[in-house]
């Protein structure tokens, strides 16, 4: 079976998606912050719940997020968030017990 050809464009992108994994997972989690956000949809569709915190950031959690089962989300759920400085991005994700 032959293998199609990749072009630029798909390589570049996956250089960039491994590019942004090795970031994530290079930072300690002592330099990670913690925020506490509330779940405000949920799209199974895409593997994808979507958060906001108190200061209206909105952040997205998916299937690379770490320790947090996106199927058991609902709406209104409080989720606490560890992300990364500078170029925000969710690494790790747990539920908070009401």
């Amino acid at each position: 079976m032959l293998k199609r050809p990749i072009n630029r464009l798909e390589k570049l992108a996956r250089a960039k998606l491994r590019w942004r994994r090795l970031a994530a997972a290079r930072v300690a989690d002592a330099d990670l912050i913690r925020v506490e956000a509330v779940v405000v949809s949920c799209i199974p569709e895409f593997q994808l719940v979507i958060v906001r915190t108190l200061e209206q950031d909105q952040y997205a959690l998916t299937l690379d997020t770490a320790d947090i089962d996106l199927a058991t989300l609902h709406e209104g759920e409080k989720v606490a968030c560890f992300i990364t400085p500078g170029w925000p991005r969710v690494v790790r994700a747990e539920v908070i017990c009401p």
